[in-house]
């Protein structure tokens, strides 16, 4: 049996079975299918291979600025089928699972998981831009809607929170308008980055200073006692 791609005056590819084989042709189009025995021809067949659905492991993806908080994360995944052509036409949906444990946030969690779907531009590329904004392990996979299948690509990192911002800071702890001598006054300070991350890092020393100024002193009264 042999397998022949025909462009005008000339062979783009021939490959000839004489047993079973899984064996694919490495391009798509049309080809021309000939069945023979001892040379002579039994049927001869024109085929059209397309392309195949989409499989996770020869589906490759990338992640572009995906390291630091504030910036714009770029994902873009190249669909291929199981023998590598590129899907040029599909409607494969895909989903981009982000997860943040030890998050840094406000938020009244230790950990944060969040779906995005990502853009089909039909021509086997996806692409999904989001703003990274909380600090904390991320690690990001991706999901095949039709198969529930995860890709073979997945991007995982520690986001740091940025510099402190002094207009997200604050004092968490009420100022008292007196207090006594032998009591110290005890003061937290929260620290904020502009994307309301904690800064907390166990290795990194911040001074904060507390300024007291003296407005009063209170009076004293002294005694002078006079020995002859």
């Amino acid at each position: 049996m042999d397998i022949v791609s025909l462009a005008p005056y000339r062979v783009i590819y021939r490959v000839s079975y004489d047993r079973m084989s899984q064996l694919q042709p490495p391009r798509l189009g049309e080809y021309q299918l000939t069945v023979s025995l001892n040379s002579v021809i039994m049927e001869t067949r024109t085929l059209m291979l397309r392309q195949g659905y989409l499989s996770p492991n020869q589906t490759r993806c990338s992640f572009s600025s995906c390291d630091t908080v504030g910036s714009i994360c770029i994902v873009l995944c190249l669909l291929r089928d199981a023998n590598g052509n590129i899907l040029r036409e599909n409607d494969e949906k895909l989903v981009l699972e982000l997860t943040i444990s030890d998050i840094h946030s406000t938020l009244n969690t230790d950990f944060l998981s969040v779906n995005e779907t990502f853009i089909n531009y039909g021509n086997g590329s996806c692409v999904l831009t989001f703003r990274l904004q909380y600090a904390g392990f991320m690690t990001l996979r991706i999901r095949d809607l039709r198969s529930q299948h995860y890709l073979a690509d997945s991007w995982v990192q520690e986001l740091k929170p940025l510099a402190i911002d002094i207009s997200q800071s604050s004092v968490s702890t009420p100022i008292p308008t007196e207090w006594q001598v032998q009591n110290p006054l005890h003061i937290e300070v929260i620290l904020m980055d502009s994307y309301s991350n904690r800064i907390c890092e166990p290795d990194k020393q911040i001074q904060v200073v507390t300024l007291i100024h003296m407005e009063s002193l209170s009076s004293v009264r002294f005694f002078l006692f006079s020995h002859t």
